[in-house]
Order: structure tokens, then C-alpha cells, then sequence
């Protein structure tokens, strides 16, 4: 799959005596929601799939770029930043669709992940988006 720019906004990791962490910061998608993911039939729809497998993509080409091998139990820390109050989602809605895409980005199961939401920020000189944060647990 060639992941599109468009899709990807930026990707940061950990520094010190070697990666720890990674933050990828995915363009706003609402039908990510858990409300708003699956068809009517119950199969994901084709923007949220494709949402998801450039999320893992990432994980996995800066997991094999690095040679940093990831071990649960997992943290994942999920914020989002919206141009308004009115247009701002609750971002705990999108761990289901973060947490499966992870867990094909890197191969370890989603029940090994402490995850935790933030509180979104307000910023209306930005195009919303989602911030995913995977750091090691130790």
C-alpha cells in the first residue's frame, strides 16, 4: 500500500538512549468513530480501511526502519486537535479503529494496551487531527 501524504501529516519518535515511543498524526476522519466505522452489512467502510492501513504502515515502517523490536504490554495515548468546540468529536470513540490498526501494524494483540484519551485541543488555524502516541511500557 503507498501511503499518501495527504493521509499522514507527520510521524515523531522518542529520543534519548534509543526510540522508545512514536506519535503519528493522522488527518480527522469522522467515520473512524465507533458510531460511524462499519456498513450497514458490518464490514468497515473503504475510507476507514484505508485510514487504518496507513496508521499501521507507519507504525510498521518506522518499527522496521528503527529495528526496534515492541514488547507488551503497550502504551497508547490518543488526543486530537479540532478548529471548534461545535465540530469537536468524543475521541474515545476511535479506539476501536486505532487500537485494531495498531495491533496489525505491529502484531501484538490489542488486549495488551493500556490506552488512554485526552482532552482535545482548540486550534482554528490547524486541520484537525488525531495524534496516537505508542510508547513501551516498562
Amino acid at each position: 500500500m503507498t501511503l499518501r501524504l495527504e493521509n499522514v501529516m507527520g510521524c515523531a519518535t522518542g529520543s534519548g538512549k534509543g526510540p522508545t515511543s512514536i506519535q503519528v498524526v493522522m488527518v480527522y476522519n469522522p467515520n473512524c468513530s465507533k458510531n460511524a466505522y462499519k456498513t450497514r452489512d458490518g464490514y468497515i467502510k473503504s475510507d476507514v480501511r484505508r485510514w487504518m492501513d496507513d496508521l499501521a504502515w507507519m507504525i510498521s515502517a518506522w518499527s522496521r526502519s528503527c529495528k526496534f523490536e515492541w514488547t507488551p504490554p503497550l502504551k497508547v495515548l490518543i488526543s486530537g486537535t479540532f478548529k471548534d468546540k461545535r465540530a469537536c468529536p468524543d475521541v474515545h470513540n476511535f479506539i476501536i479503529v486505532i487500537a485494531d490498526a495498531i495491533q496489525e501494524g505491529l502484531g501484538i494483540n490489542d488486549r495488551d494496551y493500556a490506552i488512554e484519551t485526552v482532552l482535545p485541543n482548540i486550534d482554528p488555524t490547524v486541520e484537525p487531527r488525531i495524534a496516537i502516541t505508542i510508547t513501551q511500557a516498562k
